[in-house]
């Protein structure tokens, strides 16, 4: 019986083939996984920015409309919007004070602040818009 030198290096060819095959997939399945997290991500903030999008032209209506109510300036605590209900936001409203020589100052609310946050109900994170309004 003849005995090859090379006789045990196919296996260990074999081994290593198997071994960077396993490799690459396991690079791809968590680039998978990775982007398919990124893409819930960047779906709540659309929807964070839809629901934001919404208060804030109903703030802007309000001004509008009922210009009086609105300038109370009354922070709207946890609220949702009907169909997408699994979305709460908050409003709240800063007087503006910029100084003495301006249509802002202090007992004079004609500038204000608003700061929109909307966060979703199973998600800890948040985001926060800002508008300024002012009464002219």
């Amino acid at each position: 019986m003849k005995i090859r030198k090379d006789s045990g290096q196919n296996l260990i060819e074999v081994t290593f083939a198997i071994a960077i095959i396993i490799m690459v997939i396991t690079g791809v399945v968590i680039l998978m996984v990775y982007t398919m997290g990124n893409k819930t991500k960047v779906f709540d903030r659309k929807k964070a920015s839809q629901v934001a999008e919404i208060v804030t032209e109903g703030l802007v209506e309000q001004k509008r409309n009922d210009s009086e109510n609105f300038w109370k300036l009354i922070d709207i605590g946890e609220t949702s919007l009907s169909g997408l209900s699994e979305y709460v936001y908050t409003v709240g409203f800063t007087n503006i004070d910029t100084g003495m020589n301006s249509n802002c100052g202090v007992g004079i609310t004609d500038c204000a602040n608003v700061v929109i946050e909307v966060s979703s109900q199973d998600n800890t994170q948040s985001v926060i818009f800002n508008r300024f309004f002012t009464r002219k």
